[in-house]
């Protein structure tokens, strides 16, 4: 290859790495949207550049707007969140095996929504069918879920009446612990 030939390619290969850095910028500037959207805390707009949540702002028709909103970008595009579905390998190898002393030794195999979906339910029918409604506790811890879309804890406990009833807690274990101990500090 000729020198001169070596310059006009390379120079061609940085103004083709220019456009595209072009074409990105471009498509994020130009790729600016607002949604309308709502949670527990009430209505806002989501704002995204190029498909990702970067802020949140009040709904005008909210007299007494939540800050908890500005939080949601951090609950979506944490790097702490896990994205997808995975399963122990010898669970998924065998579910009616578990090998439960491998717990924490083994690699973890990722899976389609469809097949967790699949598994969880499987798994949750036989333990119905085997041991009743009275063996599965439906308690789920709720309190991180606070300030985020949804209610986990309210939809379980949908799930599981619909399933034939669980065994649920009195209070929480905050409050049932108060009841133990408080006649002790306080008095009865």
């Amino acid at each position: 290859m000729k020198r001169r030939d070596f310059l006009k390619l390379g120079a061609l290969a940085a103004a083709s790495a220019q456009a595209k850095q072009f074409d990105a910028a471009a498509q994020a500037i130009f790729d600016e949207q607002m949604g309308l959207c709502a949670n527990k805390f009430g209505a806002f707009y989501v704002k995204t550049i190029g498909g990702r949540v970067v802020g949140t702002e009040p709904f005008e028709g909210d007299a007494m707007p939540t800050v908890l909103n500005n939080a949601l970008s951090d609950h979506i595009q944490n790097e702490t969140r896990v994205k997808y579905p995975y399963v122990r390998k010898s669970f998924l190898a065998d579910p009616s095996n578990p090998k439960p002393q491998l717990r924490g030794k083994e690699p973890f195999v990722r899976v389609s929504w469809d097949e967790a979906i699949k598994l969880s339910a499987k798994i949750l029918k036989e333990n119905f069918d085997k041991y009743g409604s009275e063996a599965i506790y439906g308690q789920l811890y709720q309190w991180g879920s606070l300030g985020k879309v949804g209610h986990s804890q309210r939809t379980a406990k949908r799930m599981l009446n619909a399933l034939g009833g669980y065994v649920s807690e009195l209070g929480g274990y905050s409050y049932g612990a108060a009841t133990a101990f408080l006649p002790h500090v306080t008095g009865s």
